[in-house]
């Protein structure tokens, strides 16, 4: 009787290294990257507002329940982070504010283009696959 080896450890090996380069260009989102790993297949989980990412965010619709942390914080903090230029006399808080109501009302930038930035697709490449099926 002919006895297949077991290929997970290969798959799960596979699925932590896809698993660190998302984590790598999802940035804030990379605490929510997981990896699922069966004895054929591998999925990586993420929030699934990581594709904010690809598309950009959309407007805010009515009624929307605050985030935890808020848009407002996001982008105080971002602002705080990347050291980004005031207009005179304008105050971290006024940028934030008014940054993430911009967004509120129209959606990002990204959004307003029409999206279309997949930033993974650098990461599950036709060579990645073949190195995997050289295993």
């Amino acid at each position: 009787m002919f006895k297949m080896e077991s290929i997970k450890p290969i798959l799960e090996q596979f699925a932590e290294a896809l698993k660190a380069d998302v984590k790598t260009v999802s940035k804030r989102f990379a605490d929510s990257i997981e990896s699922v790993v069966t004895e054929s297949s591998i999925e990586i989980n993420g929030s699934p507002y990581i594709s904010v990412l690809i598309d950009g965010r959309k407007p805010t619709r009515d009624n929307a329940p605050k985030g935890n942390p808020t848009l407002q914080e996001i982008i105080y903090s971002w602002i705080q982070e990347r050291g980004i230029p005031l207009r005179k006399g304008q105050t971290q808080e006024q940028a934030s504010w008014g940054i993430s109501s911009s967004i509120h009302k129209n959606g990002d930038r990204l959004n307003q283009i029409g999206g279309g930035n997949n930033i993974f697709n650098n990461i599950l490449t036709q060579s990645r696959m073949d190195a995997l099926s050289n295993s």
